[in-house]
């Protein structure tokens, strides 16, 4: 039972480190060969979820964007998700600004164009 136990962590640790080194690879690849747009917020995800220990409430968004490519294709993808403002307030996941219909700088990848990422000042 407990190799059954170890092999599970083994496992659990192992498709973190791969999901962290893909969104790695995501980001240093829209970094290198990303191209900048204008997008719109089109859609906001929400979910708040309530911890029954310390009945702390906790919103969780994922932020959906429509842009156009260079080759006019229209493109609605993930922009990023982050956790209610007392959760991620200034900080780097935090887009409380955003809004439906909030215009918003992007960069995207043009090989994969569902993968965006917000242009922050001073990118």
């Amino acid at each position: 039972m407990d190799k059954i136990i170890y092999f599970v962590i083994a496992a659990i640790v192992l498709a973190v480190i791969v999901m962290m080194l893909i969104t790695a690879k995501r980001n240093r690849d829209l970094k290198r060969e990303g191209v900048e747009t204008d997008a719109v917020v089109t859609r906001i995800w929400e979910n708040t979820t309530t911890d029954p220990d310390t009945m702390k409430t906790t919103t969780d968004y994922v932020y959906y964007v429509t842009y156009r490519t260079d080759e006019g294709e229209t493109v609605e993808a993930k922009l990023a998700s982050g956790k209610s403002v007392e959760t991620y307030k200034d900080r780097e996941f935090w887009y409380g600004d955003l809004r439906e219909g909030s215009p918003v700088r992007i960069i995207y990848l043009p090989s994969k164009p569902k993968y965006v990422l917000r242009v922050k000042d001073g990118m």
